[in-house]
């Protein structure tokens, strides 16, 4: 019996030595390299006899992850220390910080031991059989391995314990009442038999699981208590390796509810599962925590209990909100326009008599237009802004034409006082023709960039002008009046006294011709002698009336005998006798009458006969509107004649406005009529216990502002001739009504009088809308997040929700985004 145990032992010691050598070469580690158990299994031999241990498998940076069971916390693995060129010691190995990448806060430093006897030295460096001890990290973790302090390899491990699935497609989803499935699959080859679990969420833990049995149970019963103050209450369960078992758990009921408000939440939360594993009931116990995210769904009484009363309390939220986002932002904001549209009354009111009327009411009407719009809604509701909106839009424009206005209007102011001093018609005519350009741009209702760019140029222009001219200007100038007089001379020629011939044409106006001493020299071939000893403003004087006179000359027909051109010629020799600016202003109109054959006369006849009308634009007077007036001749040319200039038109408007009590018995008469379900009868409008407002323009055309309230408009024209006399119209009392000169027009309404209504239904759908469907999002989503620590903190979200905002007092920005 001695010897077999001597042989036997003799074997066993012999295999050993094997095993260590063959692993020394590389062959015998490439063959290695798939272990990936513990070297704790034994070799199996022949029946009866001892069982071999299996050598220890070969771990490294190069060699596969080694896999560590849940139930242990040691490891025997086989090394190739490289660089050694002799055996190491029993102290000369240690271990690093084990790092793990799903617990990366984890400080821990395992403890290596090398086995006695197992090193073994060759060429590539030294192999060795260590134990690392305290490998307790779940999960992929490495190791590095130091000799004497300095790395020399790098271990990994993996310690895989179990991994928790859904038990359907679509995550993991608990419902209220409902019992939570969990599938826990085991991918290793280790059985583990003794298994607690335990859900956490929040400050609320189940322990008690219906847990699968293996072998399996027809009818599995739950096991523990309802706590998890006791760890033996933990239900127990086993799985076997490469297998997967079910727990079933009763959700808690805090996991449905928002810990703060006690609402229900329905939405995705964060937890962890636990699970301890021993390999037997007193022996040590290994956790693995496994984070999940748990769709919670509550039942829908619970939900729908708690989604009213968050839409309570979110509607309080939004109704605060609207009173301070939208209603009290627009009640200042309609004052802020208010103080801009008076600010552009005062500017407009401050413009002089020098611009035309015709310009300053079309800055009125605009600026009316715009109050009336500021005040067309309800400022309380969100529908304001867009009012408020049209108004701010118009601002600008409004005050870029009042800017050009006073600007005009100062520059007309400069040329009086010039003109007062006695300037060169020929600068004057520059001014003027640009002043009017100016006006009727302005008097335009719509004005182009483009537009607006010649207005500033042409004021600059004109502004220019009004300055003092530098000594190259004055050259320039003289230099064209050089011009003129030598065109001139070689037009009408000169007598031997240096006298301008008068021709047979013009026999008649030798007054219009100066005496040659008041005439350049013969020997001052071009004028500029002349020109600079006379001075130019007296030089240009006279030379546009000799122009004028050459115009005329131009103008007549070979027949001037009686009749206009006749008449005409004694009136040219009066005016260009004495060169003055007046004068010649009325010699040209007087010459473009003729041109046209139109005089004051033939527009004076053409009003007294009724060959003229009154032309509104747009042809329906309606409230908030402004109109364009204009006298119309059915004759085109005289619509254009300059002889128009010599009448003056004079408007009247009479505006009956209803009284307030007039409104409100027409306001209840149309909302019986709505009630009833029939349109509202529109009467003609009523002049009784109306009030009047009476307006004067002048001008040929003329604008009018409809105020809201007024219900009729008479307008009425008179005319005056040259000399201020009124023009008889032969109107009597009788046919005044019918007179082409007076025009009664009632201000009518729109033809879909329920559009006033519609805006007020409007806007109560809007704040509808504005209030329930954000409303009902919020909710939904408050109770999914469960963001709001107290029930307060509901009207808040209520009051600060951006949906909400953006809906009441609309998205911005997007333009920046």
């Amino acid at each position: 019996m001695h010897i077999l145990a001597l042989a036997r032992a003799l074997l066993y010691i012999s295999l050993v030595s094997y095993a260590s050598t063959a692993f020394g070469a590389e062959e015998a580690v490439e063959g290695d390299k798939g272990a990936a158990t513990a070297g704790t299994a034994p070799l199996a031999g022949p029946a009866g006899e001892v069982p071999i241990p299996r050598p220890p498998a070969l771990a490294g940076s190069d060699q596969p992850v080694f896999v560590v069971s849940a139930i242990s916390d040691e490891a025997t693995v086989r090394v190739l220390l490289r660089g050694l060129d002799a055996l190491p010691g029993p102290s000369d190995i240690e271990a690093g910080l084990l790092t793990s990448t799903q617990q990366p806060n984890i400080v821990l430093r395992p403890l290596v031991e090398l086995l006695p006897g197992t090193a073994v030295l060759t060429k590539t460096g030294v192999y060795a059989d260590l134990r690392i001890h305290g490998l307790v990290v779940f999960g992929e973790s490495s190791m590095p391995l130091l000799f004497k302090g300095k790395q020399v390899e790098s271990l990994r491990f993996s310690k895989p314990g179990l991994v928790a699935k859904p038990a359907g497609e679509g995550g993991f989803v608990a419902r209220e009442n409902s019992p939570l499935p969990l599938v826990l699959e085991n991918p290793s080859n280790l059985e583990y038999k003794l298994v607690r679990a335990r859900l956490r969420f929040g400050d609320n833990d189940v322990c008690v699981f219906y847990a699968e049995r293996f072998p399996p149970e027809k009818n599995p019963s739950k096991t523990g208590s309802a706590t998890c103050e006791k760890y033996a209450d933990w239900t127990q369960f086993q799985i076997p390796r490469y297998a997967q078992v079910t727990l079933r758990a009763d959700p808690a009921k805090a996991w449905f509810l928002d810990s703060s408000t006690g609402f229900a939440r329905s939405g995705k939360q964060k937890g962890w599962l636990t699970l301890r594993f021993q390999a037997a009931t007193d022996g040590p116990i290994y956790e693995q925590n496994l984070p999940l995210e748990i769709q919670f769904e509550p039942s829908s009484g619970t939900l729908f209990h708690s989604l009213l009363w968050v839409a309570v309390l979110l509607v309080v939220g939004a109704l605060i909100s609207l009173a301070l986002r939208v209603s009290l932002p627009n009640i200042m904001r309609k004052r802020q326009l208010k103080d801009q549209l008076d600010h552009a009354a005062k500017l407009t009111a401050s413009i002089s008599t020098e611009v035309d009327s015709n310009l300053r009411v079309l800055l009125r009407v605009e600026r009316l237009a715009l109050d009336e719009i500021r005040q067309a809604a309800w400022p309380l509701g969100p529908s304001y802004v867009d009012f408020a909106q049209r108004v701010e839009q118009g601002l600008p424009t409004l005050k870029r034409r009042i800017d050009a206005v006073r600007r005009l209007d100062a520059t007309l102011i400069r040329r009086k006082l010039l003109l007062e001093q006695g300037a060169a018609p020929t600068r004057l005519e520059q001014i003027e023709s640009q002043l009017d350009t100016v006006s009727g741009a302005l008097m335009q209702d719509e004005l182009s960039e483009e537009d607006w760019v010649g207005v500033n140029q042409r004021l600059e222009g004109a502004q220019k002008m009004l300055r003092e001219p530098s000594q190259t200007e004055l050259e320039a100038f003289d230099a064209i009046l050089a011009g003129r007089w030598k065109a001139i001379k070689e037009h009408f020629g000169v007598d031997q006294n240096g006298a301008l011939k008068v021709p047979p044409a013009l026999s008649g106006m030798e007054a219009c011709f100066p005496d040659a001493s008041l005439l350049p020299r013969p020997d001052d071939t071009d004028g500029s002698v002349w020109v600079k000893s006379v001075g130019p403003v007296r030089a240009d004087l006279q030379l546009c009336a000799l122009l004028l006179v050459w115009e005329f000359q131009f103008l007549a027909p070979a027949n001037t005998a009686g009749g206009a051109w006749s008449d005409a010629k004694g009136t040219l020799n009066r005016l260009l006798a004495t060169p003055a600016v007046d004068n010649l202003r009325e010699a040209k109109s007087l010459l473009r009458q003729l041109a046209e054959g139109v005089s004051e006369e033939s527009i004076v006849t053409a009003l007294k006969e009724g060959r003229a009308m009154i032309v509104m634009d747009p042809s329906f007077a309606r409230p908030h509107q402004k109109i364009r007036f204009s006298v119309r001749f059915r004759y085109v040319h005289l619509n254009i004649a300059a002889a128009r200039e010599l009448v003056t038109c004079r408007w009247s408007f009479v505006d009956q406005h209803a009284s307030p009590l007039t409104r409100a018995r027409r306001g209840l008469h149309d909302i019986g009529s709505r009630m009833a379900r029939r349109q509202p009868e529109r009467k003609a409008p009523q002049v009784i216990d109306a009030e009047t407002t009476v307006l004067s323009e002048d001008g040929w055309r003329v604008h009018h502002y409809f105020e809201k309230d007024v219900e009729q408009v008479t307008v009425s024209l008179s005319f005056y001739d040259s000399k201020g006399q009124a023009v008889d119209l032969g109107a009597t009392d009788e046919g005044a009504a019918s007179h082409w000169s007076r025009l009664v027009e009632p201000v009518r309404v729109s033809r879909r009088p329920q559009e006033q209504w519609a805006r007020f239904w409007l806007e109560a759908f809007q704040l509808f809308a504005a209030l329930l469907i954000p409303l009902a999002t919020l909710a939904s989503t408050t109770i999914s997040g469960g963001s709001a620590s107290h029930w307060w903190g509901l009207v808040a979200i209520g009051f600060g929700s951006d949906t909400i905002k953006s809906v009441l007092v609309g998205q911005k920005e997007s333009s920046k985004g």
